[in-house]
């Protein structure tokens, strides 16, 4: 996703033949990419809906309302039915998306707040300063990198939900 959203970038305001001497790539194999990307992500999207769908069904009339999970005034929580129902969608490219949000949040904050408080502390002659934020900017960009590592972003939600 980070190379595609960089040629995006390189490609604003170019012909199609300075974006391929620029990057080696033609702009309709970039288009390609986006479009199986976007694919992926609908194909994902369909399947939860299908089997939010199957929930409403096998519910439907057994005294639950949807989503609100009532029972005769009292609730059960939704986790402990998909937990009964062994339900774990994997959403590979769903993942891969939130990942990127993820990684752009922590990037903006190296470089929107890291970076800027080392110029600033740079510039008010505080070089040890200047130097700790830069650190902490080096720490924020290599763990937004970690954060796109889909084995990583596997085993997190495997986490937050075991």
């Amino acid at each position: 996703m980070t190379d595609l959203k960089k040629l995006i970038a390189q490609a604003q305001g170019k012909s199609a033949n300075d974006f391929w001497l620029a990057t080696g790539r033609r702009p309709t194999d970039v288009i390609v990419e986006l479009v199986q990307h976007l694919e992926k992500l609908a194909l994902e999207s369909a399947a939860l809906k299908i089997a939010v769908d199957g929930f409403n069904q096998e519910l439907y009339g057994k005294g639950f309302e949807v989503l609100g999970w009532h029972l005769n005034g009292a609730t059960e929580p939704l986790d402990s039915w998909f937990e009964d129902n062994d339900w774990n969608p994997e959403t590979p490219a769903t993942d891969a998306v939130l990942a990127e949000v993820e990684a752009r949040g922590v990037e903006r904050f190296a470089k929107e707040y890291l970076r800027e408080t080392a110029k600033e502390h740079g510039a008010e002659g505080n070089e040890g300063m200047a130097l700790r934020f830069n650190i902490f900017a080096n720490m924020a960009e290599g763990f937004a990198a970690h954060l796109r590592n889909p084995p990583y972003r596997a085993k997190e939600l495997r986490e937050v939900q075991g």
